[in-house]
């Protein structure tokens, strides 16, 4: 039996081209940019929300209790009344006290807040 060689080829088999590096290197900054702007959304969600919880704990306006949450709001002609409601049952409720005319600030209000929770 004839003895085996080794080769070495530099290249190896196939040539990495620097193309390649250079979308390896841009899937890794997009990636990182995404990372930076979730955590600078996260960061500005947590400013909101600790805004908001201090707004509310000078007006008492919401009760937070074994999976239950109540918003409450104010006008001129009441004082407290249901703005949204969590359950612990999945339910949410929106301004029981209301018409179909009287929610829409409600219901336009919940959804920009939603529209900021998400990217």
């Amino acid at each position: 039996m004839a003895g085996a060689t080794i080769g070495y080829d530099p290249h190896g088999p196939d040539v990495v081209m620097a193309s390649d590096f250079d979308n390896a290197t841009r899937l890794f900054l997009d990636a990182a940019e995404r990372c930076i702007a979730s955590e600078r959304r996260e960061k500005e969600l947590q400013q909101r929300l600790t805004a908001a919880d201090e707004r509310i704990d000078e007006r008492d306006s919401t009760t937070i209790r074994d999976g239950y949450a109540e918003l409450r709001c104010k006008a001129f002609y009441f004082e407290s009344r249901e703005a949204v409601t969590f359950n612990s049952d999945g339910f949410i409720g929106f301004a029981g006290w209301a018409d179909e005319k009287s929610v829409q600030p409600v219901l336009a209000g919940f959804k920009e807040w939603i529209k900021r929770l998400t990217p």
